[in-house]
């Protein structure tokens, strides 16, 4: 599906306006950007591949577990679970 969504439901994505998403601050400009969606086969299908494509590369769970890790300081899943727990 399409995301139409604000400026700060975009901010971290690094996503391009209109490639890989839609941005729209204010409510009439959001309703619009809703209705040019939904009547434009073309951008829906581009909006919805593109982003579909954004968040396997951003937030997909395999990429969201490496960014743990890394935070965690560690390479292997045996040495999270080995931590102390506090």
């Amino acid at each position: 599906l399409p995301v139409i969504t604000s400026s700060i439901g975009a901010e971290g994505l690094h996503a391009v306006d209109r490639e890989h998403l839609v941005v729209a601050d204010e409510p009439q400009v959001f309703a619009d950007s809703v209705a040019e969606v939904c009547t434009d086969d073309q951008l829906w299908r581009s909006l919805s591949a593109n982003g579909q494509g954004l968040v396997e590369r951003v937030c997909s769970p395999r990429i969201q577990k490496q960014a743990l890790r890394r935070l965690l300081g560690a390479s292997e899943p045996a040495e999270i679970a080995a931590a102390p727990q506090r």
